[in-house]
């Protein structure tokens, strides 16, 4: 199977160069190369690089990780790992390092021609959700998580009465967040996706100019869109590994997770703040640029 061939079309189609993926895995343009045009590189790269596009695979059952999903589909169909390593041509411990994520693409590659020959990335289904979803409320974990390093919020410009955030000051719709100063030591925004870019270039006016301290923006990892591009600089950012479960405006949760991967956008923090994010969410970390 050629999985690079697939990571290609993707990172294309979302506009991203080699090397500015290869920052973002912590890793070189040529490696991204290798693993594109050659099959060659770790399954922890290719999951970095899925993360960081937004890649998610259809043809498998859910799991927490492409392992996991080979492991439950050999379950599903009865095999024993010595089974699977015969049809795929490989040893069992081949087999083992698969299903702990820690195989070379080419022996993923020779797993997956067996066990799930039409798996395909998701297609992007944004549009759909945003209609539906524009109004869903932080799901609690998260807002557990936020404190923790966030501390206390100042302003939540893009608050709903049931919002499950408690800040100091709230901005709800009819207040337009967009159009009011924030004056903030510390903000959190969930913008509504509709309008999401808008916020974004909202957020970084008010960090730039100083109105804002530190600001922690929770988007759709949108990364081939204009507003991306322009801010990522100023920013740290991290893509975070599973997605997003939102409650609805009733305060319970959705029925499904998002059917898209999310990412932390944080402008301002100092260097101990950004490390106590990284320590609380997990997924791909990309560091705002650094002045040269």
């Amino acid at each position: 199977m050629d999985i690079g061939g697939l990571i290609r079309v993707q990172r294309r189609g979302k506009g991203q160069t080699l090397s500015v993926v290869g920052d973002a895995i912590a890793a070189t343009g040529k490696d991204v190369c290798k693993l594109e045009k050659q099959n060659r590189g770790s399954m922890a790269n290719l999951e970095r690089i899925c993360l960081f596009l937004g890649v998610e695979w259809v043809g498998l059952p859910p799991g927490s990780s492409l392992g996991a999903r080979i492991r439950a589909e050999r379950l599903k169909r009865g095999w024993t790992q010595e089974t699977l390593a015969n049809k795929a041509g490989i040893s069992r411990p081949a087999v083992i390092r698969v299903e702990s994520d820690r195989a070379y693409i080419s022996t993923l590659g020779a797993v997956l021609d067996v066990v799930a020959p039409d798996i395909r990335p998701r297609k992007p289904v944004i549009r759909q959700f945003v209609k539906s979803q524009d109004v869903r409320l932080t799901p609690p974990d998260f807002v557990e998580q936020l404190v923790s390093v966030l501390g206390e919020i100042d302003l939540d410009p893009c608050s709903h009465p049931n919002s499950l955030v408690h800040a100091n000051r709230q901005f709800f719709e009819q207040d337009d967040g967009l159009s009011r100063e924030w004056n903030a030591k510390t903000v959190f925004c969930n913008p509504p996706y509709s309008v999401a870019d808008k916020f974004m270039r909202k957020a970084h006016a008010e960090w730039l100019s100083g109105s804002a301290g530190c600001i922690i923006v929770l988007l759709p990892a949108r990364t081939h869109t204009k507003v991306f591009s322009e801010i990522a600089g100023d920013a740290d950012i991290i893509f975070l590994k599973n997605r997003m479960r939102f409650w609805s405006a009733e305060k319970t949760p959705l029925p499904e997770r998002a059917p898209f991967s999310s990412m932390v956008m944080i402008l301002g923090g100092d260097e101990g703040f950004i490390e106590r994010a990284r320590a609380t969410w997990v997924g791909v970390f990309v560091p705002k640029r650094t002045a040269t």
